[in-house]
């Protein structure tokens, strides 16, 4: 079972879904707001992506090849997406009972590098204008530099490898 929850920040207008997997053409023709994808995805994944950011969870590794990156770019979620990640997660756990979201909090250490940050390539272009020497200084927005992401391999639960030990 797919649980979601809607969540409405309240620092902003955008709204902010967390879902537990996606099927093809996950966040097409996306426009704005957060996406948080806690499991995996189907195929062209971002596809006409122009606005907003989506989160996911690689945890089979094999997300890059999911995603149609003619408009997006693949990032490292750096401290600052972290904490928004996270704080949208135990919302997700208060609101859902979801078991999945639960485990990655209660692994979060280690998860966290399996987070996969989606962002269209003209959005941020636009953002970082906003902070160009035109506006005198006056940053616009909170965007943390960019770093290319890497998968950092499969993900495999505390739960599989501790019974992969006993049993293995």
């Amino acid at each position: 079972m797919v649980a979601a929850a809607s969540v409405s920040p309240s620092a902003t207008a955008e709204a902010v879904t967390v879902v537990e997997g996606v099927g093809d053409h996950g966040c097409e023709y996306m426009t704005g707001g957060i996406v948080i994808v806690l499991g995996t995805t189907g195929r062209n994944f971002g596809a006409g992506m122009s606005g907003g950011e989506a989160f996911v969870f690689d945890e089979d590794a094999n997300f890059e090849q999911r995603c149609n990156k003619e408009m997006v770019e693949l990032e490292t979620v750096g401290p600052y997406d972290a904490d928004v990640i996270r704080g949208y997660l135990e919302e997700h756990v208060q609101r859902t009972g979801s078991r999945k979201a639960s485990e990655l909090l209660d692994s979060w250490e280690s998860v966290i590098p399996k987070f996969v940050k989606v962002m269209p390539s003209e959005y941020r272009r636009a953002l970082e204008a906003q902070e160009s020497p035109a506006t005198n200084g006056v940053r616009l927005s909170v965007m943390p530099p960019s770093t290319r992401y890497v998968s950092t391999g499969r993900y495999v639960p505390s739960t599989t490898r501790e019974k992969s030990a006993v049993h293995g």
